[in-house]
């Protein structure tokens, strides 16, 4: 039994160990490099969240090199977003709800959409969400819009509690009466898990367009408190409440000792001895002088008596204390261990990746430019034709008199150039991946279990 025991307590600690340090991420893992996106830096407060939605696939960048982390989210983009957290799950041929949708198989979109209505991720929208039986994939998508369809996805899976029927929305939030009465549940939810963020002003801004970055937020964050809550209930799984107990062994009674003789009865046990005092005997009356001398003398002697207690004399006899009974005891099975084949041994194909560096690498030599000096000064303008006649303001206005037209001028405030000066521009370097080992393949022998 004690055996059992800590093979139990063993395999209890071998399991919280592993549902501690899971991730929930069972494929590959790429950390998003820092000088991917122009737009995204690693000093952003946001950046772990952008990554986790890029490392996961969850998110696309709008190119290469920029990830659009402050353009409106799309309605396409949520929707596919929740899809791939949810693993790309199978839907069933159903009702083709919206005619600007292609529903072939291989569109990723069509196969959201069937999965989000089946789900239910569009109860509580404003009634005007959908016109015209039109999804309006590219359309943006307000910051209550986008929390109430995450919260709809939260209160279908059922890990993260949603109930917010007894929380009341923070009153520290200037712009709490904008919220509209359909996002009330959803918008406490957000900002009670501080899934979004208030402004400066303690504004929320629920009608104004929610960002990829912010989007980003929300759903990584609520990725990481689904997992925490897993791993938390699996660790109570796992781990056993009470040990069982190990059943003591009963004492046998004290069986009474039989004698050696039968005939001869027991001796009673030796009493404690007492320390021996010696007995000192009286000293006698010394004898008193005769008042008459010529009277014989007389000796006067007095008695020494001593008193001896001798203990109590007996012997032993059997006396029935308890009668015979039966006893049932529960023995333990016996066993051995012995190696059985669990599996057999077999061969793991890994793939790796290609290994590599970054290396900066010259885009554009230096260069020198030259730009023009402008300065501003005060010109005169011809009234006729709007000439710049600065210097020459008499013979022009000679010519426009013999032409039999008005003459006149006025001042403006130009700037002309006055000069040249030479710019030196530096080079220009951009980071390249330098491949030093192309990807491969091994083999891993692993032996039988």
């Amino acid at each position: 039994m004690k055996r059992k025991i800590i093979a139990a307590l063993i395999a209890t600690l071998a399991i919280t160990q592993v549902g501690i340090g899971f991730t929930g991420n069972m494929g590959k893992v790429h950390a998003m490099n820092p000088n991917q996106y122009t737009d995204v830096v690693s000093t952003n407060v946001n950046y772990s969240y952008i990554e986790k939605m890029v490392d996961e696939g969850i998110m696309d960048a709008e190119t290469e090199n920029e990830f659009g982390a402050e353009k409106a989210m799309t309605r396409q983009g949520l929707l596919t977003a929740l899809y791939r957290m949810e693993k790309n799950p199978l839907v069933l041929d159903g009702e083709n709800t919206f005619a600007d949708v292609d529903y072939k198989a291989d569109n990723e979109l069509g196969r959201a959409l069937k999965w989000a209505e089946n789900s239910n991720l569009f109860a509580g929208l404003n009634e005007g969400f959908f016109t015209e039986n039109k999804f309006e994939a590219d359309k943006s998508l307000s910051k209550q819009e986008a929390v109430q369809i995450v919260y709809n996805y939260a209160s279908k899976k059922g890990i993260v509690d949603t109930n917010m029927s007894n929380i009341t929305l923070n009153t520290e939030v200037k712009d709490a009466d904008t919220v509209a009465q359909w996002a009330k549940s959803s918008m406490k939810w957000a900002l009670l898990n501080q899934f979004v963020d208030v402004d400066k002003e303690q504004k929320i801004n629920p009608e104004k367009e929610i960002t990829k970055e912010e989007t980003a937020k929300i759903l990584a964050m609520y990725l990481d408190m689904e997992e925490r809550i897993e791993n938390e209930r699996n660790l109570l799984a796992t781990t056993p409440q009470n040990t069982p107990e190990i059943p003591l062994t009963p004492i046998e009674p004290s069986t009474p000792v039989e004698p050696e003789n039968p005939s001869i009865p027991l001796e009673p046990s030796t009493p404690v001895e007492k320390p021996s005092i010696p007995l000192i005997p009286l000293e006698p009356s010394i004898p008193v002088e005769p008042e008459n001398p010529d009277k014989p003398h007389e000796h006067h002697w007095v008695d020494n008596i001593v008193k001896i207690e001798h203990p109590e004399e007996g012997h032993y006899e059997k006396v029935l204390v308890k009668d015979a009974w039966d006893e049932v005891i529960q023995h333990e099975e016996e066993g051995h261990y012995e190696k059985v084949l669990v599996k057999d041994a077999w061969d793991e194909v890994v793939q790796h990746e290609e290994e590599g560096h970054w290396e900066k690498v010259l885009v554009k030599d230096a260069w020198d430019e030259e730009v023009p000096i402008y300065e501003e000064q005060i010109r005169h303008i011809c009234n006729n034709c709007g000439e710049d006649i600065t210097g020459s303001e008499n013979d022009h206005m000679f010519e426009h008199l013999s032409n039999g037209e008005l003459a006149g001028w006025h001042e403006e405030v130009k700037n002309i150039q006055v000069g040249t000066e030479t710019v030196h521009h530096e080079a220009v370097y951009e980071d390249k991946w330098i491949v030093d080992k192309e990807a491969w393949t091994e083999t891993i022998h692993h032996e039988a279990v």
